[in-house]
């Protein structure tokens, strides 16, 4: 056997763990540093509309950016440094959301509608985390490609699954040319955890993103 061979023969046991693991990270860097970047864009384009009437305004703005990009940059520190960590522990993820609905709504002026989360099973972190981040990009796809001006969110349980849903009054985008890396992130993340993500765009308007969750059966994220 030549060594030339040996990376050949190697190779394939090793590249999918490898594979799977760029993903992740990609993911969590997607998830974390990229929303903070698009948060801060939306706050320095209503900046730059307002600096000539609001100097006020579009100062207090600018010291928003500020905050959300000292954010994101603790939160690029800590995705590196612990990237086998879940971000979003089962216990703080109604406050988490609440404060990204808060961030979001503040940034763009959308109303955003949810549901309490009281009556929810135990969910593990890493079902939170998948929680918590599907909100995040559907938020921003509502915002970014479907200029929407009201989001619906609803999180429910059955005997067998957690339920998100995700629903807007915008565009009908179509999700595998307009939303890109982040919703092949997000259903990849759901099939990690033994659930299924959807976009469909009813036929009263707009797109509704759901995720389903099994409460039995988790795989290991």
């Amino acid at each position: 056997m030549s060594i030339e061979r040996l990376p050949e023969l190697t190779e394939p046991s090793s590249m999918p763990a490898a594979a799977a693991e760029r993903r992740r990270i990609a993911r969590e860097l997607h998830d974390t540093l990229g929303y903070r970047l698009t948060i801060s864009m939306v706050q320095l384009e209503n900046a730059v509309e307002l600096i000539g009437e609001e100097p006020r305004q579009a100062r207090a703005l600018v010291e928003a950016v500020r905050g959300y990009l000292g954010s994101g940059l603790e939160e690029l520190r800590e995705t590196l440094t612990t990237l086998r960590e879940h971000e979003v522990v089962a216990d703080g993820l109604q406050p988490s959301l609440e404060r990204l609905i808060g961030e979001f709504a503040t940034a763009t002026g959308i109303a955003v509608r949810s549901r309490p989360l009281g009556g929810l099973p135990r969910l593990s972190d890493a079902q939170a985390t998948a929680v918590y981040r599907t909100v995040q990009e559907a938020l921003i796809n509502s915002h970014k490609h479907g200029q929407a001006r009201e989001i619906r969110i609803g999180l429910c349980s059955d005997d067998e699954a957690v339920v998100l849903t995700v629903a807007d009054d915008g565009r009908r985008f179509a999700p595998g040319a307009s939303a890109g890396y982040g919703l092949t992130g997000l259903k990849e993340r759901a099939e990690a955890l033994g659930g299924r993500l959807s976009v469909a765009r009813p036929r009263g308007g707009g797109v509704l993103v759901t995720l389903r969750l099994p409460l039995k059966g988790e795989i290991d994220a």
